[in-house]
């Protein structure tokens, strides 16, 4: 009987050191996941990719360009990513949208206009860091221009000279522009 008692003990520590043990690694491989979660969440850790930049936001509003192709690691609390900027050639609609918009002309007939801006950033330095939203600034001033060259014209004009309409927006503040 008392063979039969000390396996039973052995049996019993056996089993309880074995789920102490399966426990434990679970709460590990659990704690290794949630953190490797948060991380992937808070983007601490990211990658810039060939003809990208990204901006960071220091705790104290100074902005950084990273233009290093490759992983990079950030401090969660006191930076963010504040934009991913393309260094490749991009497309701008006029109004944001592929569809033809009506544009009044200045003999009061209406106009169904689409145009399109291909631009590429050049200084990355005036683009991301000097002006806090760059994108908005270069699609008003698009439309703008475009809305002032249409309206300032007479339809006849518009329809036979589109050539020269063309080349009067090749320049945006400094912007050049491939097509329009």
């Amino acid at each position: 009987m008392d063979g039969n008692h000390s396996k039973k003990f052995l049996n019993r520590a056996f089993v309880k050191t074995v789920l102490r043990r399966t426990f434990t690694l679970i709460a590990l491989v659990g704690f290794i996941y949630g953190l490797t979660a948060v991380v992937y969440a808070t983007r601490t850790i990211f990658k810039v990719k060939m003809n990208y930049a990204v901006v960071l936001e220091r705790f104290g509003g100074e902005r950084e360009a990273v233009t290093a192709v490759g992983w990079h690691v950030r401090l969660p609390y006191f930076t963010r990513i504040e934009q991913e900027v393309s260094l490749m050639n991009q497309r701008l609609f006029l109004s944001g949208m592929i569809e033809p918009m009506r544009i009044i002309s200045k003999e009061n007939v209406a106009l169904w206009t689409s145009a399109v801006l291909t631009y590429r950033i050049r200084n990355l330095h005036i683009w991301a860091i000097e002006n806090l939203d760059p994108l908005d600034l270069l699609h008003c001033d698009y439309d703008g221009i475009v809305k002032d060259i249409l309206q300032a014209q007479h339809v006849n004009e518009l329809v036979s000279n589109r050539e020269t309409v063309k080349g009067k927006s090749n320049f945006i503040n400094g912007f050049s522009v491939f097509r329009c």
